[in-house]
């Protein structure tokens, strides 16, 4: 039950890593439209059984009553939540948004003709590509949730050592001094028992 867990710390990393971007995946396309209606169902995404959670009085995030806190899903997320007997998880990154910047422009990387949630999608989502192998992607939602602009993208995917595939989703976000990386995951063959509330989490994302 914990092969999930013990085994994204490979995916975690990408993360937190500035990366060169890779070429998409191929899907089919019914595969690609069955993601995407996912997640143009947000609007119904309401955790019935949930808890607010606040994380030093920064922000604050919904999180079924069902998953438990623990600290072994990545070594600098601020909020980890999970449940291994359903094979349920999420977490939390959030970073300064100045220093985010600063690292791009040392880099010669900054775009100052793009958005920000952009620049820190893309670069968020092209890191995926060199710890795992992606099946099936959505395209990248545009939105702003709770006031902050926001991106949202899900997929489907192996891991090295893993034998079973497992479904992603992923919400990044610029908040008024930092930014936030949400990824919630379970499962393939239990992605429709955790996609309402995974989306749900990707929503109730509010600064304080």
């Amino acid at each position: 039950m914990k092969r999930l867990q013990t085994t994204f710390f490979a995916v975690g990393i990408a993360i937190s890593l500035l990366s060169c971007n890779q070429e998409p995946s191929s899907v089919t396309t019914q595969e690609l439209m069955d993601t995407i209606e996912e997640l143009e169902d947000l609007d119904d995404a309401i955790l019935d059984n949930s808890l607010e959670k606040t994380v030093n009085d920064q922000y604050s995030v919904n999180i079924p009553e069902d998953l438990t806190v623990t600290t072994s899903l990545n070594d600098v997320a601020s909020l980890q939540y999970n449940n291994i007997y359903s094979e349920k998880y999420v977490i939390v990154i959030d970073e300064d948004k100045q220093s985010f910047i600063d690292i791009l422009k040392s880099l010669n990387a900054f775009d100052p003709s793009k958005e920000l949630i952009d620049e820190y999608a893309d670069i968020q989502i092209s890191g995926f590509g060199e710890n795992l192998s992606i099946s099936n992607q959505s395209k990248v939602m545009k939105t702003k949730i709770n006031g902050m602009d926001a991106r949202l993208f899900a997929f489907d995917a192996t891991i090295d050592g893993v034998v079973d595939p497992i479904s992603y989703w992923t919400g990044y976000y610029v908040g008024e001094d930092n930014l936030y990386t949400i990824m919630a995951w379970t499962l393939k063959s239990m992605k429709n028992d955790y996609e309402k509330e995974a989306n749900g989490i990707l929503q109730s994302l509010k600064e304080i």
